[in-house]
């Protein structure tokens, strides 16, 4: 080529040695560079994710495919600590619930690469009830639980000290005692039979609650809280 200043292109990618010819009548002379031609990363950081929790595994991202011998990565994101920031597969451990973008970088040199994912973090459910076990006088006796959720569908459910379901419970509203029984009352008087042949019984009353997010596909994400009740006759 006879421009002085030539565009180059290269068919791949690599250390290329370029020499400049030059000859005037019977003399001639050269001069040689050797340029790198790098090629740009293009990494995925994979779909955007929604997680019950504040700890996601990022198993959808991926390097620039063919891989690029050599490149390195980093995530990186304001809110979240990465179990290994250069892995391509980390722990994200964010601050708290909310919703955090993090950024997957490939360097190859002087050329990088970069993309996004979003990261939904929901907390899971929390509800509490008091921690002593209650002693009652019969058959009922009263349950509460706190820091429930409406939008989540918590019920209770009650089990002998040997683990089984005492599937003969009745629960009946705390404000309305004649409403019909339904253990997904959070406040409620609760009916329970004691054997004959024992002056006392102790239940186990659990309240599960399982988030309700059409976004999560963790069916596992929920809350439990557990009270105990000894009846005595």
């Amino acid at each position: 080529n006879i421009m002085n200043n030539p565009r180059i292109l290269s068919s791949h990618y690599g250390q290329i040695t370029f020499t400049w010819h030059l000859v005037n009548a019977e003399c001639t002379g050269e001069a040689s560079a050797v340029y790198n031609f790098r090629q740009i990363p293009s990494p995925e950081a994979g779909p955007d994710i929604t997680v019950c929790g504040v700890s996601a595994q990022i198993t959808g991202a991926n390097p620039t495919i063919p891989e690029i011998e050599g490149s390195s990565l980093q995530w990186t994101g304001a809110g979240v600590v990465m179990s290994d920031a250069s892995s391509i597969q980390p722990t994200a451990n964010a601050n708290g619930g909310g919703t955090y973008v993090l950024t997957l970088t490939e360097r190859n040199g002087e050329c990088s690469g970069t993309d996004n994912v979003t990261i939904t973090f929901i907390n899971p459910p929390a509800p509490a009830t008091t921690a002593n076990v209650d002693t009652v006088c019969g058959h009922i006796a009263e349950l509460q639980v706190y820091n429930t959720n409406p939008a989540n569908e918590g019920r209770w459910t009650a089990y002998d000290m040997q683990g089984h379901v005492l599937p003969s419970a009745i629960y009946n509203h705390y404000n309305n005692p004649p409403s019909p029984t339904d253990a997904r009352y959070p406040h409620c008087f609760v009916t329970v039979p004691i054997p004959d042949d024992v002056p006392e019984v102790e239940y186990e009353f659990r309240w599960s609650e399982p988030i309700n997010d059409p976004r999560l596909t963790d069916a596992n994400c929920a809350g439990e809280a557990v009270k105990h009740v000894v009846f005595r006759k």
